[in-house]
């Protein structure tokens, strides 16, 4: 009991450090500075954006090299039906387009939250760029993907 009334509520660790997984990569707690999930592997960015996967730090390093400025989880636009508390994010938004990693397609639930999104995108108005696995092969592919926003 004595340890845990040393213990600083987490919060403190977020006003702090940022975040909770800058907080415990800032502690050494972690030893290639990745928390593995069930969903991916949480990591940080060259620029220090919060990534959920491997996969989306190399889409942020890769515009981050490029001098692209972006920011992470922009929140798309309310919508009545399919975004009522304005809680839905997209993984970047990079001018005025809204990019999004489809890092699990095939799983239901996800590919309905897709199709939702693109839903939104369309009657707002919102160019969205979606990025899948193979397009990661290449720093080419990801150069044609942005080429609209150069």
């Amino acid at each position: 009991m004595a340890v845990l009334v040393r213990i600083r509520p987490a919060d403190d660790y977020k006003v702090e450090f940022g975040s909770y997984l800058k907080a415990i990569i800032a502690a050494g707690v972690l030893t290639d500075d990745t928390l593995k999930t069930p969903y991916g592997t949480r990591c940080l960015a060259l620029d220090g954006h919060e990534c959920h996967s491997l996969a989306e730090r190399t889409i942020d390093d890769w515009l981050h090299q490029a001098g692209i400025p972006h920011e992470r989880e922009p929140l798309y636009p309310h919508h009545p039906k399919y975004n009522p508390n304005d809680r839905m994010r997209a993984d970047w938004l990079v001018r005025d387009t809204f990019v999004e990693y489809l890092g699990l397609v095939g799983v239901l639930n996800y590919d309905e939250k897709t199709m939702t999104k693109q839903l939104i995108a369309r009657e707002a108005g919102i160019r969205l760029i979606c990025i899948k696995a193979a397009d990661l092969e290449s720093s080419e592919r990801l150069q044609e993907l942005f080429e609209p926003l150069l």
